[in-house]
């Protein structure tokens, strides 16, 4: 049988067989992943921006400050992505709410995290996810490759058969 998941209290780190949200931010500007090589004390690799959402959090608020905080320029829009269940991270199930920004200028970096833009024939993997997703939620709103929905995070409801009534 399966077993469901449910949230404990609030902790402040990952719980072994416990559950989280995170908030995960897919940055693009001209039609290229932003990700980022992390050089900090304790932490060394590629990333995409993220946070853990706090208790009672709000996703898109949350994505919204991982654009000022990594990136440090405008979106022409901000707008859910996905949503995937199943990624552990120290032995705590993780839901990850995904969301795509339209950057309007190259990124700005600090002096921890230097943005790396990186065309659609070149992304690979960066943890947690696979090429094939960061290539999709790359592809520009309304590519034919951007399933589900609308391709900006929308899901499109199913249309009527027969002609439509007008009042």
């Amino acid at each position: 049988m399966e077993r469901l998941s449910f949230f404990g209290p609030p902790a402040k780190s990952f719980q072994r067989g416990g559950a989280h949200v995170a908030v995960y931010l897919v940055a693009v500007y001209q039609q290229q992943l932003v990700a980022y090589d992390v050089d900090a004390p304790g932490v060394k690799g590629r990333f995409l921006p993220w946070t853990v959402l706090a208790f009672g959090g709000n996703p898109y608020a949350d994505a919204s400050l991982l654009v000022d905080d990594w990136c440090q320029v405008m979106v022409s829009s901000l707008k859910l992505a996905d949503a995937i269940g199943g990624h552990r991270q120290e032995g705590s199930e993780e839901l990850a709410i995904v969301f795509r920004a339209e950057l309007t200028d190259p990124p700005a970096g600090d002096e921890n995290r230097q943005p790396v833009l990186l065309p659609h024939d070149e992304i690979a993997a960066i943890h947690p996810f696979p090429a094939e997703e960061l290539r999709r939620w790359v592809a520009a709103p309304g590519d034919d490759d951007h399933p589900p929905g609308d391709g900006g995070g929308h899901i499109v409801p199913p249309q009527p058969e027969g002609p439509r009534l007008v009042f």
